[in-house]
């Protein structure tokens, strides 16, 4: 397997900056003015830890510009690895890996897109989403000459007791922002790979905290509509709790293996559902999720959390999730005769390594006549 390997190197001599552990912190210095110093040579290098990446740049800008990023670099690849340089003034800059093209991603290997933190810096920033995500980005300060220590996060997927082969693994970087209960920043993707006929996979990142995303080896290439839950018997993602990364790890078997489909009910069918519906779940704690959209299940528009096996979605069908509302146009409740899709969601206890799982079933088809 691959290992992901990003590097950044500077040409100059000068201290590193401090990363930013919360949005109250103190501001960053400002950026140095053109007149205080000439431009610096800066080199930028990534190597994914997936096949099929047709291009990478740059994109970024300084630390006080929270609205405008350009491009700063478009990459070359030599063999696995993109480099490219650029001119900046001395100051500090926020930026992120934009790349295109993967190979798991079937009809859209040649345009999906990821936009990636640098995992050879634990610097890092607060970078705003439009949609008030707190999304986390790269930072440098030019000239720099420090770099941390690089440290290999391995483990192996397995589905019950044979290996998980082809299984989609994403490492994401997601830092704590304090408070009660605790909230962290937005996930925000560091990198990617594909499991080995093993299982096993490895990635190499700088100090900082990250999780887990382990995805169904059809997850990008498939839509769910084209999945049949219960004869695959596996769970469309695995979400893990944050884990510092300060020293070498390997991490307990991630299991992916889901195979009591046939329990949750209402199963898919030619009639619409009323409303109420109530949907029957396993017992103990489970969410039950209600989504819109035909590919890329991501925040559901409604939750409701259960312990007794069962869970009723009242009429007239209100959406209580903030996904709901930042819909265009917003959603307040069930459109009749639209394709939602309905899964759960169970969070399990922590496992041999600490990390909590929280794993997400696949999804099944629902509409409404109400």
């Amino acid at each position: 397997m691959r290992h992901h390997i990003v590097c950044l190197f500077i040409f100059a001599a000068c201290s590193s900056h401090p990363s930013t552990n919360s949005p109250d912190a103190a501001a960053p210095t400002p950026d140095a003015s053109p007149d205080a110093a000439a431009p610096v040579a800066v080199t930028f290098s990534y190597t994914p830890s997936w096949a099929g990446v047709m291009s990478i740049d740059v994109i970024g800008g300084t630390s006080t510009d929270t609205t405008t990023w350009t491009t700063l670099a478009s990459l070359t690849a030599s063999g696995a690895t993109w480099s490219g340089s650029a001119m900046l003034t001395p100051g500090t800059y926020n930026y992120l890996f934009k790349t295109t093209g993967d190979a798991s991603a079937g009809a859209r290997a040649a345009t999906q897109q990821f936009e990636a933190l640098d995992p050879t810096q634990s610097a890092f920033a607060i970078c705003p989403l439009a949609n008030g995500d707190m999304n986390t980005c790269s930072q440098i300060t030019v000239p720099q000459t420090a770099t941390p220590t690089l440290y290999a996060v391995s483990g192996k997927v397995v589905v019950g007791a044979n290996a998980g082969a082809s299984f989609l693994v994403v490492l994401e970087r997601e830092e704590p922002l304090g408070g009660s209960p605790p909230k962290f920043t937005h996930h925000t993707f560091v990198d990617r790979t594909n499991t080995a006929a093993d299982g096993s996979f490895t990635f190499t990142a700088a100090p900082g905290n990250y999780r887990f995303q382990v995805q169904h080896p059809q997850f990008e290439s498939a839509t769910d509509s084209q999945l049949q839950p219960a004869t695959l018997g596996i769970l469309r993602r695995n979400i893990s709790s944050s884990f510092m990364v300060s020293a070498a790890q390997t991490f307990a078997n991630f299991d992916m293996a889901y195979t009591t489909y046939a329990q949750l009910l209402p199963q898919p069918g030619t009639t619409q559902q009323a409303l109420p519906t109530t949907f029957t779940l396993p017992t103990g704690k489970t969410n039950v999720d209600v989504y819109a959209g035909a590919k890329e299940i991501g925040d559901p528009y409604y939750n409701a959390s259960t312990t007794t096996g069962s869970s009723t979605f009242a009429s007239p069908g209100t959406f209580n999730q903030q996904a709901a509302m930042k819909a265009n146009p917003p959603q307040t409740m069930v459109v009749p005769a639209t394709q939602y899709w309905w899964g759960i969601e169970i969070t399990r206890a922590a496992d041999a390594s600490g990390l909590v799982w929280t794993n997400q079933s696949m999804v099944f088809p629902i509409t409404w006549n109400n």
